[in-house]
């Protein structure tokens, strides 16, 4: 007796075709992850933490978040969540065309205030000065995403919320607790490009 391992469902799918189109629609989606995260790539240790060390003190105490806003703060906090909800493209730099992470903080810095920062996600973690304590409004938030050079940076509001371009297809611009577990976990500092009250 020889046995047939392509048994036929109702619809005449194969469970070998099933498994081979599973796998490729993994492999698929792993690549493209992968791809698209490389717009918020990176290097060497950025925000001005060492490797190894996270300031997880500065996701504490969220407590005393500044009640009032020096111009160039309303400024940036204004127009960053006017975008709420644009796109993410990787490499998009406009709101017409959608935004990477570091291609939306170039973007709201520039408009906003006429800061130029870096494109790219892991030099933004070396604009301006690095934030040793209280974060503030409008401070630029560091993540590294994985061991490989993948970071990703983000506009902080206050009350331990921050808002970016997430760097994933079907993404848009929206706000994020820091505190959840994913973003603690890959939090390495804060840099502060704009002059406070």
């Amino acid at each position: 007796m020889i046995c047939n391992f392509q048994i036929i469902d109702k619809k005449g799918i194969s469970k070998q075709q099933v498994f081979r189109a599973t796998r490729k629609a993994h492999f698929a989606i792993f690549f493209f992850s992968a791809l698209l995260l490389l717009g918020c790539a990176g290097g060497t240790t950025a925000a001005g933490g060492t490797s190894g060390h996270r300031p997880v003190s500065l996701l504490n105490d969220f407590s005393q978040d500044a009640e009032t806003l020096n111009q160039e703060q309303s400024r940036v906090l204004s127009l960053a969540q006017s975008l709420l909800g644009t796109p993410y493209r990787y490499g998009g730099m406009d709101p017409n065309s959608g935004f990477d992470c570091s291609g939306y903080l170039s973007y709201v810095f520039k408009e906003a205030v006429g800061i130029s920062l870096p494109r790219r996600a892991k030099d933004q973690g070396k604009a301006g000065e690095f934030v040793s304590s209280k974060l503030q409004p409008a401070d630029i938030l560091v993540f590294k995403i994985s061991k490989s050079d993948e970071w990703h940076t983000g506009i902080y509001l206050k009350d331990g919320q921050f808002i970016h371009a997430p760097s994933r297809r079907g993404g848009a611009v929206n706000i994020q607790n820091i505190t959840l577990p994913y973003w603690k976990e890959r939090f390495v500092g804060a840099r502060r490009v704009l002059r406070m009250a």
